[in-house]
């Protein structure tokens, strides 16, 4: 899967999945704070030809990680979530 792909899966931007991976990495942030999934990263991409992509069989692994993440932001919450996966038969 390409990270459109995944994007498509969790109903987000593909943008948001870079910012996820973006805030997945275990060094700080260059301001010392530390990222905002270091301690529940998101599942690693494989790289081909340069680009994040993800095996078909780890679709379930990226849902579990999403359902699991921590902050849903503005507007968000767990009830938007939970209607954002009823409305993908999850």
């Amino acid at each position: 899967m390409t990270l459109t792909d995944v994007a498509v899966l969790l109903d987000v931007k593909p943008k948001t999945i870079s910012q996820y991976l973006s805030e997945s990495k275990q060094e700080p942030h260059p301001s010392g704070k530390p990222r905002r999934y270091a301690s529940h990263p998101f599942p690693e991409p494989t790289r081909l030809n340069g680009k994040p992509v993800w095996a078909e069989s780890r679709k379930a692994e990226i849902l579990d990680w999403d359902s699991a993440r921590l902050g849903q932001g503005v507007g968000g919450g767990a009830g938007q979530h939970k209607k954002r996966r009823a409305r993908k038969g999850d």
